[in-house]
């Protein structure tokens, strides 16, 4: 089965990486036996795993995003076009306004006034606008960066959305894999499994340490300027 751009980089690759100090435990313990196994991970993917994996990705990250945006005070796009949110300087995003309101059939944006005397609706409105840019900025083609940008906020939101069971399998199986460094020592230990006890214990500093809320934050509204820098050439 084939997959997608996004599919492959931001559904499929943070449920690999969650599962990946699995596989390394099983090559610390069978290093001999693991080239071997082409033929059990090609029957996997006809049988629907990758895809398997691609959704439970994308369903993690999906069930946790509302929750972020909560903390985060509402929808990156949603703040940027507030008036009162000053990330975005006042004569772009007047201009921001004004094209949307050509663009949009049946929108006006709210007035500084307006917001202020009613914030509910006009994050709606702003809400119904970015609904309408992201269906007229899917071509990859047209929109390269904001595809790009899509991408890495689908990684790290699919990724965190999934750090509880990614700490654990990252723990599991550093623990793992040293045991298979341990049983072998002062024999001939295979390299595959102090490489494999490497790299878990790697991922299970990333894990506690950089993804975070914050981590993806960050990307979260990247994603956002460059999707509405996408009306300067709509």
């Amino acid at each position: 089965m084939k997959f997608d751009g996004y599919t492959v980089q931001a559904r499929l690759k943070p449920s690999l990486l969650v599962w990946l100090p699995v596989a390394l435990a099983i090559v610390a313990w069978w290093p001999e036996k693991f080239v071997g196994w082409g033929f059990l991970v090609g029957i996997s993917a006809t049988c629907g795993l990758t895809l398997l994996l691609a959704e439970v990705g994308r369903d993690q990250g999906k069930q946790k995003e509302k929750m972020l945006f909560e903390r985060w005070g509402g929808k990156p796009t949603t703040q940027l076009l507030r008036h009162r949110d000053d990330r975005i300087d006042a004569n772009t995003k007047a201009r921001y306004h004004q094209k949307l309101e050509t663009l949009v059939p049946g929108v006006t944006l709210p007035t500084r006034q307006e917001e202020d005397a009613d914030r509910e609706a006009a994050d709606a409105a702003y809400s119904s606008c970015v609904r309408y840019l992201i269906e007229r900025t899917r071509s990859k083609k047209e929109f390269p960066l904001v595809f790009k940008e899509l991408v890495s906020y689908g990684f790290r939101r699919n990724l965190w959305g999934m750090k509880a069971p990614g700490v654990l399998l990252a723990v599991l199986g550093s623990l793992a894999s040293s045991v298979a460094v341990g049983v072998g020592w002062g024999a001939s230990v295979p390299a595959a499994a102090i490489a494999a006890t490497a790299v878990s214990a790697v991922l299970v500093a990333c894990w506690l340490i950089h993804i975070t809320r914050q981590w993806v934050q960050t990307v979260a509204f990247a994603y956002a300027e460059r999707l509405l820098a996408s009306l300067e050439k709509l």
